[in-house]
């Protein structure tokens, strides 16, 4: 600011002989009217800079709300859960945020299923490449929920990536088993009220190459593809709350 003013010096002079020599005024005038304006321009400039500052502090505030950090200081969205499965004798992880505007309801009844340590020791059981892994209390270690049945919340697309409830035929019978989807399964999108299978999260970072492998793994049957070894569910425990 300092060497705006200093600037300004000049301008003065010059305008100063400017109006007086051109007939435009005083040099009092011309002294004034640019003083006026550097103010102006300071005023403007001010409220731009402060502007800036609060919408940079909100977009903070906004962005943190989404965020939390785990112990070891690694930034997840808020309910974010990381699942610790056996495959095949090498202890893997899968990520997932769970997606509480979608389908709060469900989330609240999965967050329910981990706080109860309900998951830990319930398998992987289906496997289906390119279409889905399942598991979550059905298979050998079969388990039923605590909890009763959840309602539908069918909204979301059964894109890659996503987690959905399984349920039976009847439209609010999801519990506690879960499936991720390996593509975009579009029959299994919703398609009016009482149909479709209710996504509640997405697979983070590379929690989808688990998923992948776990899909080639050797199965029998027919219908339902059944893993000869199934993956053993260790934990699931939540790494961020909302």
């Amino acid at each position: 600011m300092a060497a705006k003013y200093a600037a300004a010096g000049a301008a003065i002079a010059l305008l100063t002989f400017l109006f007086v020599f051109g007939g435009g005024g005083s040099a009092g005038d011309a002294s004034a009217r640019t003083i006026r304006h550097l103010k102006e321009e300071d005023a403007l400039d001010g409220k731009v800079k402060l502007d800036g500052a609060k919408a940079e502090a909100e977009g903070d505030v906004e962005q943190g709300a989404a965020k939390h950090e785990d112990h070891a200081g690694n930034t997840y969205p808020a309910d974010t859960v990381r699942m610790t499965l056996d495959v095949a004798g090498v202890e893997k992880a899968i990520l997932i945020a769970l997606d509480r505007a979608l389908a709060p309801g469900t989330v609240d009844n999965f967050v329910k299923l981990v706080e109860a340590k309900f998951y830990d020791g319930c398998t992987i059981y289906r496997a289906e490449k390119n279409f889905v892994i399942q598991g979550g209390g059905g298979g050998k270690a079969r388990k039923p929920s605590p909890f009763k049945p959840i309602k539908l919340e069918a909204k979301g697309q059964n894109e890659r990536g996503t987690i959905a409830m399984a349920r039976t035929s009847k439209p609010d019978s999801a519990a506690a088993e879960f499936f991720i989807n390996l593509q975009h399964s579009v029959h299994l999108d919703p398609a009016g009220p009482g149909t479709g299978y209710a996504t509640f999260g997405r697979v983070l970072e590379d929690g989808m190459a688990v998923a992948d492998e776990i899909s080639v793994m050797p199965v029998h049957g027919t219908g339902i593809h059944k893993l000869d070894e199934e993956v053993v569910i260790k934990s699931v425990v939540l790494v961020a709350s909302a």
